[in-house]
């Protein structure tokens, strides 16, 4: 074989070696196809055509074709190779130009990259030795400077002897597939690492075969296992939401045809029925013709974010309707520029639209009321200085139409890095309506006292001008019982005795009632005896028991005689609505009261009391509303017992205020036991009998009436004639005192059986002088002796006030014999041997009440009118004289009073007017006279005027009545 020949086959082959012609190049740099078959004239044109479709072929597949000689070291180049290395063709040996080349292996190196030549020299030298195929890659360098890749196979031919003495091969420019290759990992890099972070799945695909491959991530995420994606798009697009198939389409299609960027977002339906919102981003490239020719592509499943989404915006439009619906405002100052900036809520709130609003926090301080400007925006730099929250009410004067409106503010504020506040957000509200229904609520409030203080003074106002009458009744009533009197005469006035007394009761239940309600009751402890409460409860109402002839048993458990700490006089009054309502509703049989010790415990004794009857019982139907007020049986109870049916309520509210209980059960026609239990402690800290004993039935007797010695403090004249003389017609001594500081003299030189204790005197009142005998002032005599109070107020805290001066009891002005039975019973005396039996005794209905004179009380000028000194003389001759002596003075004071501003003394000075009032039944004085006392108590000195006019008008009607008694 020629050794100057290339064979590409047994047909074809290359002539490089003839002498004539050391170049391949022919034409256009075509090569030169010999062959055996060339001797052959008609193959020639065969030869001629093999010839340029190689050509062709080379230049289209842009291959270059290259020889090198071993022994010669000459390179062969066709036309492509030039094409490839951008240098010109001017054959082997000539002179080579700046851009020629010459035709050797060293002027090859040269064109090759300096950092690629030892690598290109190690393959030549290997495949000489090897004597194969090689294909090997590097860069050359263009004579502009411009770096190329180049790939290259070669194949090496020998002589006979198996030398190697020629290498041909194929060169390619591979520089457009490297970049490509180059971009396809940098973005397979960074999708691997999106990826990794982001939990997306990596696709590509390759556009001419419209293959795609997926990795695992992206089965996951459409819900298939990995290699169930077959690479269709047919497939990707089926399990593609229907309504969503449509855009993906049509926005993959344009950036296909675009080779740009797709993004889109769309839903999909995996094969288990889930619906996932996925985000899709990817990159499609060009080839070096520029079609596309692949993509790179990633998927991340958006579902949740997309809920959150959604549920933002729910929240958001939820949370607009809800400031929308509250009249919320939304505000946000930049606190560097103090811009501000307001939701459409805000600019209707202030009163002004967007364009007319500045967006400064100095024109949102301008629309703050100017009496609340300096305190909010003080408080607004405070709570930023502090990092709190600005928490601010204020008051903001509407621009168009000046109204005044209240706001209500909350914002908190941001800070950057630094600790520095960049932004109060905030919201603001109107609460002009609250405000103007809070300051409603207060008038109401401020009413509703007032009506209380009102209801206060009306009460014992009334309590007054009821007892005044009642008065005259029971009092003349008392005294005509110790006259001489027809069997007829006596039934008559027993009658009017036990009406008054009926209506006296009435009268009292609805005065507690009244002062329980306005919660004026207290309940004052002190040590007392539970069985000795009991004990003289039964004492006082035996002799009404013993009238109606029904048997009154008590058992007293022993255990009780130690000291508990209680209020003992609403203990007794508790017992004595109990028994009396016992008493009354029976006709036949007997009442029994049990007081017995349930237990003991840490000092504390529980204590029952039973009160059981044989009476008409209730009926089943009334239990639910037996301790309601007002409340009977039924309508025939209130007509043939009588009473208001306030009794039973009083004790519920007395019994629940000292923190027991009470209830009852009933049989009708078979009786009724009521009970009330009462934690008390013991007065000394001690413990009672662990064992419970039965106690011995209590027995009580009345006591034998024996004279008093008494004592009247009282500085009216006239109230100490009426006083003393009702207690001298009982058989009582009575020894009288001006004043407090003539009491307590007294009391150290003499020994007296009780007091009776004005409140309001000169010099030293009733309450101070109290004080001082119990301090010992008044000597060894007395220091313990029963002290009853008179007043002529019924006022609410009256009898809490003489309780915690150390009185004993208390009396209302004017005194009667019932009121003073009472209190001496209560504190351990008798007033009269019939005392007990007249003081208990009740009818069914008090008679109606005469008439009054509007100026003076005809029944209480009757009682005095019945009244003699003992030597015969009228007691109301001398009342009306005192009064008509001393009455202008005292008006003349009051006034003075009130012009040299001394009002400290109109108060008492009015309620010494409103006692001499009382004695004598000069109603209408004494009611103005009251209206004076309570004003002047409570301040109210702008119709002191008026009021004090208006006694004088009062006082000019008596005076007229009193000198037609003298």
């Amino acid at each position: 074989m020629d050794p100057h020949v290339l064979h590409f086959n047994s047909d074809i082959r290359l002539d490089a070696g003839r002498a004539d012609s050391h170049s391949m190049l022919e034409g256009k740099g075509g090569l030169k196809l010999v062959g055996e078959i060339a001797e052959h004239p008609s193959s020639r044109e065969l030869v001629r055509t093999l010839n340029e479709r190689v050509n062709l072929a080379v230049a289209i597949g842009g291959v270059g074709i290259w020889e090198i000689d071993f022994h010669s070291g000459q390179i062969l180049f066709n036309e492509q190779m030039h094409v490839i290395y951008a240098i010109g063709v001017t054959g082997f040996r000539a002179q080579v130009p700046p851009d020629t080349f010459g035709g050797s292996f060293a002027e090859w190196v040269k064109v090759m990259h300096p950092e690629d030549v030892p690598g290109v020299l190690e393959v030549v030298s290997r495949f000489k030795e090897n004597k194969g195929t090689v294909e090997f890659e590097h860069r050359i360098l263009r004579p502009s400077g411009e770096v190329r890749f180049v790939r290259s196979l070669a194949q090496v031919r020998c002589d006979e002897q198996g030398h190697a003495i020629r290498a041909v091969g194929t060169t390619v420019d591979v520089s457009e597939q490297r970049r490509l290759a180059e971009a396809l990992a940098n973005e397979k890099e960074r999708l691997a690492l999106a990826t990794q972070v982001g939990g997306s799945g990596v696709w590509d695909a390759d556009i001419k075969t419209g293959v795609f491959l997926w990795d695992e991530r992206m089965h996951a995420i459409y819900g298939l296992q990995p290699g169930h994606f077959c690479g269709s798009v047919e497939q990707w697009l089926s399990i593609i939401h229907p309504e969503d198939v449509r855009e993906v389409k049509r926005d993959w299609e344009a950036a296909v045809a675009q080779c740009g960027i797709y993004t889109g977002e769309f839903r999909i339906l995996t094969p288990g029925g889930q619906l996932r919102h996925i985000r899709a981003s990817a990159r499609v490239f060009a080839g070096s013709d520029g079609a596309p020719l692949k993509a790179v592509g990633i998927n991340w499943d958006i579902t949740e974010q997309k809920l959150l989404t959604e549920a933002l915006v729910s929240e958001k439009e939820r949370l607009a309707l809800a400031t929308r619906v509250g009249g919320i405002g939304i505000w946000d100052v930049d606190v560097r520029t103090r811009r501000m900036w307001w939701d459409p809520r805000m600019h209707e709130m202030f009163g002004v639209t967007p364009e007319e609003f500045g967006g400064t926090q100095e024109e949102w301080g301008n629309a703050l009321h100017a009496d609340d400007r300096e305190k909010s925006m003080r408080l607004w730099t405070e709570s930023m200085m502090q990092n709190r929250v600005f928490d601010s009410e204020f008051r903001i004067v509407q621009r168009k139409t000046g109204e005044v409106r209240h706001i209500r503010a909350l914002a908190r504020f941001v800070y950057d890095e630094q600790g520095n506040a960049v932004h109060n957000i905030g919201i603001n509200w109107d609460v002009t309506e609250e405000r103007l229904a809070s300051k409603e609520m207060r008038r109401a409030k401020e009413a509703a006292e007032a009506a209380e203080r009102t209801k206060s003074e009306f009460m014992a106002s009334i309590s007054h001008e009821i007892r005044t009458p009642m008065n005259g009744i029971i009092g003349m009533a008392d005294l005509l019982m110790d006259t001489d009197l027809t069997p007829g005469q006596r039934e008559m006035m027993a009658v009017i005795q036990r009406s008054g007394d009926n209506l006296l009761v009435i009268i009292n239940d609805i005065l507690d009632y009244a002062k329980i309600e306005a919660g004026k009751v207290r309940i004052h402890e002190a040590p007392f005896s539970f069985e000795a409460a009991v004990q003289e409860t039964l004492q006082l109402l035996g002799p009404q028991a013993k009238l109606k002839k029904i048997a009154l048993h008590g058992e007293i458990d022993p255990t009780l005689e130690a000291e508990l700490m209680g209020d003992s006089g609403r203990v007794k009054q508790v017992i004595t609505n109990l028994v009396g309502n016992a008493i009354k509703f029976t006709e036949v049989g007997s009442v029994s009261v049990v007081a017995r010790a349930l237990s003991s415990v840490d000092g504390t004794v529980t204590c029952r009391v039973e009160v059981r009857d044989t009476g008409v019982g209730i009926p089943e139907k009334m239990h639910p509303h037996l301790f309601q007020p007002f409340s009977q049986a039924d309508g025939s109870s209130t007509r043939r017992f009588g009473g208001t049916g306030l009794g039973l309520a009083i004790s519920h509210q007395l019994v629940e205020l000292m923190g027991g209980r009470i209830g009852f059960e009933s049989w009708e026609g078979n009786g009724t036991m009521f009970w009330f239990e009462l934690s008390l402690m013991y007065a000394d800290g001690g413990e009672m009998a662990s064992t419970v004993h039965d106690g011995d039935p209590v027995t009580w007797t009345v006591r034998e009436f024996r004279p008093l010695r008494l004592l009247l403090v009282e500085d009216n004249e006239a109230n100490q004639r009426v006083a003393s003389l009702l207690l001298e017609q009982y058989g009582h001594q009575v020894s009288i005192a001006g004043n407090g500081l003539v009491a307590i003299d007294m009391l150290s030189r003499r020994n007296f059986d009780a007091v009776l204790m004005d409140c309001q005197m000169p010099e030293l009142d009733g309450y101070e002088t109290t004080r001082r005998i119990r301090a010992g002032e008044a000597g060894l005599l007395n220091p313990h002796i029963p002290i009853i109070a008179l007043t002529a107020s019924g006022m609410p805290g009256t009898r809490e006030r003489c309780v915690a001066a150390g009185m004993d009891d208390y009396a209302l002005k004017p005194l009667n014999r019932k009121v003073l039975t009472n209190v001496f019973h209560r504190c351990g005396m008798t007033l009269s041997k019939e005392s007990l039996a007249s003081a208990a005794s009740h009818s069914s209905v008090a008679e109606n009440l005469a008439p009054m004179n509007p100026v003076l009380d005809p029944a209480q000028l009757e009682q005095l009118g019945q009244l003699r000194r003992p030597d015969g003389s009228s007691l109301l001759r001398e009342v009306a004289s005192m009064m008509l002596a001393e009455m202008p003075d005292r008006l003349t004071s009051l006034a003075e009073f009130y012009r040299s501003e001394r009002f400290a003394e109109i108060g008492p000075l009015a309620h010494k007017i409103a006692g001499s009032c009382a004695s004598i039944g000069a109603v209408a004085l004494r009611k103005r006279a009251q209206s004076v006392e309570h004003a002047a108590r409570s301040e109210r000195w702008r119709r002191m005027p008026e009021l004090i006019g208006l006694m004088h008008e009062a006082w000019m009607e008596l005076e007229v009545e009193l000198k037609k008694m003298i």
